[in-house]
Formats: structure tokens, sequence, C-alpha cells
């Protein structure tokens, strides 16, 4: 009897929890009646519902106050080339081994401002060499605009290339000053000469001759680039945050990197590498929600995002693209990076970041009044708020929207270790099953009691 109570105690107690809301304050407090949002941080995603549906924002006397959910938006850049070929003058080679010369961009068409960089257009192939380009200044020296900048074709050993020069942000200028360092240079012919010897009582020899061939850096024409910048349509904010990395297995030719993201709206993943030339395939995924009725062939896992991890560090080179996007916008307690590294050792992976974007709520606040932002709710439905007053106000006032913040959540509160909407099949989070749920508890303490009581009356007959 004792056991059944407690396992009913036990249960009760645990619904109820599922229910507790989290308050945090929104400070500070304004002065005066004020369009305000306030950005939801990792605390939220951890504790609220997946879709925000339990989300609320208190009054100080704990009604509803209406509000938007706002993922925010910036302008977005958008930069135009165009490319104009100069005119060179005044070469002349040097005894170092350099070679200068003098540039001048069209004058026609006019363009509003200088350029931003040369092309070195050349045809030649397995080369390194460094560039200076400078201006001439007031006071009669010279100003660099790039130093030592390198160009390189490594045809040789892989299909990388750059030609392009970037110059500092300078005022228009009539011509440049190009200087071309070891403009010149020996290379091994691609041809060997073998010669074998033999007789005379000595054993056979075997000469290799082999022959330097000296190669001069032929430019075929300089080419300046201008760009026009522009902002058109906007582009979400996001934002980077560190997530912990769970565990990391190898197995079948393949690294298996599992990351805890405690429930944040995922829509990409970056990995920090410490090997330096590499390309793998990478797959990102993510545990199935478990459904009644849920197919077992579907797998365990869903794919929600796929690229490739490539590095190139060599030399003076330095191209990183350690970035995979997802397919869309993911939430979820944990989610799995599949690495296939074939028969390649695996990558030695130091950190793993999370791109986030940024949403906020955005509401009315009025002065003298403390808001609170609840949510952890995962039994409410989502509120139905008048709000296109509030949406026309957000597009009229955009710039004048003041941001403002949530208080630290209580210590006692830390981010749950597993996210209950991911813990639990989607029908255990539902409403009916909680309403459901709670009927039992009521339903079997009722009988508990009845039972209790029924035996009192018996040991009461009993003893009369």
């Amino acid at each position: 009897m004792m056991q059944k109570q407690l396992i009913w105690t036990v249960l009760t107690i645990s619904l109820s929890s599922l229910g507790a809301p989290v308050l945090r304050d929104v400070q500070p407090p304004v002065a005066r009646q004020e369009l305000v949002a306030v950005p939801l941080d990792a605390h939220v995603f951890a504790y609220a519902a997946t879709d925000l549906r339990d989300l609320r924002v208190k009054d100080q006397g704990a009604a509803d106050v209406p509000f938007v959910i706002q993922q925010q938006r910036r302008g977005k850049l958008h930069v135009t080339e165009t490319f104009a070929t100069g005119s060179v003058g005044n070469l002349v080679v040097r005894d170092d081994n350099s070679v200068l010369f003098q540039v001048a961009p069209p004058r026609k068409p006019r363009r509003p401002k200088p350029p931003v960089a040369m092309v070195f257009d050349t045809r030649l192939r397995d080369f390194e060499k460094r560039v200076i380009v400078e201006i001439g200044s007031d006071g009669g020296g010279w100003t660099k605009l790039a130093s030592s900048v390198p160009l390189y074709d490594y045809t040789r050993f892989m299909d990388v290339r750059c030609l392009r020069v970037p110059l500092a942000e300078h005022a228009r200028v009539a011509s440049y000053r190009v200087t071309v360092l070891d403009v010149s240079d020996e290379m091994k012919a691609p041809l060997v000469k073998t010669t074998k010897g033999s007789g005379g009582g000595e054993p056979d020899r075997l000469t290799v001759s082999e022959s330097l061939r000296r190669r001069d850096f032929r430019m075929d024409g300089i080419r300046f680039v201008y760009q026009a910048k522009a902002v058109h349509d906007e582009e979400p904010v996001v934002r980077k945050q560190a997530v912990e990395i769970e565990g990391i297995e190898h197995e079948d030719g393949k690294t298996i990197v599992t990351v805890r993201t405690g429930g944040l709206p995922v829509t990409g993943i970056e990995v920090a590498v410490e090997e330096g030339i590499f390309s793998r395939r990478v797959t990102i995924e993510r545990e199935r929600e478990k459904m009644l009725g849920a197919s077992a062939r579907a797998g365990r896992y869903e794919v929600v995002g796929q690229g490739t991890l490539k590095s190139l560090v060599f030399r003076k080179l330095s191209r990183r693209d350690l970035q995979i996007n997802l397919h869309r916008e993911v939430r979820a307690s944990t989610l799995r990076l599949v690495i296939d590294d074939g028969d390649s050792p695996p990558l030695h992976i130091s950190g793993v970041e999370a791109t986030t974007p940024v949403y906020r709520v955005v509401f009315i606040a009025e002065p003298g009044s403390a808001c609170r932002v609840s949510y952890g709710e995962p039994s409410l439905a989502a509120p139905k708020y008048d709000t296109l007053a509030l949406r026309e106000l957000m597009r009229v006032q955009r710039q004048a929207i003041r941001e403002l913040e949530l208080a630290p959540p209580s210590p006692e509160m830390g981010p749950p270790t597993v996210a209950l909407r991911d813990a639990l099949p989607r029908w255990l989070n539902s409403r009916g099953f909680l309403v459901a749920a709670g009927v039992l508890v009521v339903l079997g303490l009722g009988f508990a009691v009845a039972k209790a009581v029924r035996g009192i009356e018996i040991e009461t007959g009993d003893k009369s």
C-alpha cells in the first residue's frame, strides 16, 4: 500500500513540475512608453517549447502583454566589381632582380572611387613573386599601398593560383609605381640527361645530368579592380556560440562527433581542426522525434545538413572553409557530425561552434512597470494577440526600437541535461496527454483514499 502511494506521489510531483514556468525580469525598466526588443538567450531555448508557444510577457500585475517574436534582420551589403585595363610605362630592370614601372588607370569612364586592387594577368605557371605598389605623397616621397604582397601559381602541386594584389584605401591618383621582386628565377628543366659508361675494368657508371632554366616573369597586362557597394534586401542577424563536444568516436573510416546544442536554433556548424591540408565530406544528423506509428525503417537519425570541410595551408597560402550550413533551422538537444575519413587518418577536432539566428520578443513597455518573460510550460497553447498595430509600429519605428535584456536565470536552474521535447515522444509532451495524466492521477488518489477509508471502516466494525 505504501509503495503504491509513493509511486502516485512521485508521478504527481513529476507531472506538476512539467508546468512550472521560468520567470525572468526584463531590465532595465523604461522611464517612458517605448517599443522594446528583448533577445532570447540559450536558457530560453533550453527550457521553452520547440515552437516557443509557451513564451509569455507579463506586466507588473501578471497580466499578459501582447508581443511579437521577431527574427532580427539587417541590411545585406552587395558588392559589384568591375575591371579596367591600365597603361604601363617607364619600365626599368634593376640589378637586384626586380623590375620597376608605372601604371595608370584609364581616364574614361570616370569612376567615383579609386581602385581597391590590381590583377596581374600572366600565362606563366609554377611561380611565386612579390609585389610592391606605391603612390606619390605630398612631401615628394612614396606611400605604400601594398607591401610585398605574394603572387603565386602552384599548378605543379595543386590547382591554386592568385594574381590579385589588394590596395590600401587611398585618394584618386593619376598613376601608380609598381615593383615586382624576384622577377627572374631559375628552375630545373623537366628533362634530365642519363649517361651510362662501362669497360676498362671499372664497374658500370650511371651519370644523371640536370640543367637549370632561367625564366622571366612576363605580364600580359594589369587590370584595376573597382567596387560599388549597395545595401539591398535584409539578411538574418546570426551569432556564433561554442557548443560542448559530448564524444568523438571512430568507426568504419568515419569520425562521429556528438555535440550538445541544448535546443538552440542552429543553422550552421563550424569546426576547429588542427590539421592544415585536408578535404572531408561531412553529414550533420539529428535524432528523429519519437512519434506513435513511426516507421523503424526510417532509421534513428535524419540528415539535416551536409557539405565539405576544406583547408589549404601551404607556405604563404591560407584558405580554410570549415562551416557546414544546415538545410533548415534545427532545434535539438544534440547533433551528430559524421566525417568521412576514408583511409585517411582522423582529423583532430578541437572545438565546435553553432551558428544561430537571433530571435527577440518585441512589445510596448510602459513606464514604471516591471515586465517579466515567462517560459517552460510546454502544455500551453500559442497565444492569439491582436498584433496588427504592433507590427505596423515595428515597421514605422524600426530604428527607434530599444533593445533590453533578460536578467540572468537563477543559479539553481541550469540548462536541462536533456530537453523535455527530445527526451519524450511528441505525444507525451502534448496538452491532451498531460490532461489525461492529471485525470488519472486524481482518480488514482481518489481510489487510494477510498480504499484507505474503507479499511478504517472495516477496522472500526471489527472493534465494535
